[in-house]
């Protein structure tokens, strides 16, 4: 399944949830015109000026779970195609997180496939092409904020392995090299609350897979 169809997906899966009118909300943080902006306009027309707050405040001080899996389509669109993408649209981790707080993988059967076809045909497509319109490094950690198990999408990295997928390795190595050797840890401050997920990247790219991987680039 290509990520395009993987969005679309999401939109019929989660498609049952309604937009609610009067989402729980900090009134002090969030008010009534910025709950009508989010349905201003069809779910798939909201830009990132519309769902940005949203997209930073859900499940903490606006809206419960069944809110953020009617808008969650649009999110994840937005993360994969929006052209605001970099720019503006407010960090990825962050988004992605929102996954694990609110407990994706214990929902019913249909929406946690999607959501894992989604990433899986994300990663899979950052991975396609060397230089991409993704940066790896912020990518892999999105996935780590999400999962709490990294390995499949390792593996799949070095499946083949294709020569745009050796060079975004080369790219994350070069990323992390000083910060792995002075710290021991990820540059990216995101991974800070995730060490198991970082565990696993730096076991990886000590052992012999990724180090041999390196090499045939080389």
């Amino acid at each position: 399944m290509a990520l395009r169809e993987a969005v679309g997906n999401l939109y019929t899966v989660f498609g049952r949830y309604p937009l609610n009118p009067r989402m729980s909300r900090c009134d002090h943080c969030h008010s009534d015109e910025d709950q009508a902006r989010l349905g201003s306009k069809p779910l798939g027309e909201l830009s990132v000026e519309d769902l940005d707050d949203y997209a930073f405040s859900a499940l903490f001080t606006w809206g419960e779970a069944d809110d953020f899996k009617h808008l969650l389509p649009r999110l994840l669109d937005l993360a994969a195609f929006g052209p605001e993408r970099h720019e503006e649209f407010m960090a990825e981790e962050t988004l992605f997180g929102k996954l694990r707080e609110a407990q994706w993988t214990e929902w019913p059967p249909a929406e946690r496939q999607a959501v894992g076809l989604y990433l899986e045909e994300l990663w899979k497509g950052a991975l396609s092409s060397f230089p991409g319109s993704r940066d790896i490094d912020t990518l892999l950690c999105c996935l780590g904020q999400a999962v709490d198990d990294l390995a499949p999408f390792l593996d799949r990295w070095l499946e083949g392995p294709s020569e745009p997928a050796l060079r975004h390795l080369a790219q994350f190595v070069l990323a992390n090299e000083e910060s792995l050797r002075t710290k021991g840890e990820l540059w990216n401050a995101f991974w800070a609350d995730r060490p198991v997920p970082m565990g696993q990247v730096k076991a990886w790219l000590a052992g012999s897979t990724a180090k041999g991987a390196l090499e045939r680039l080389a």
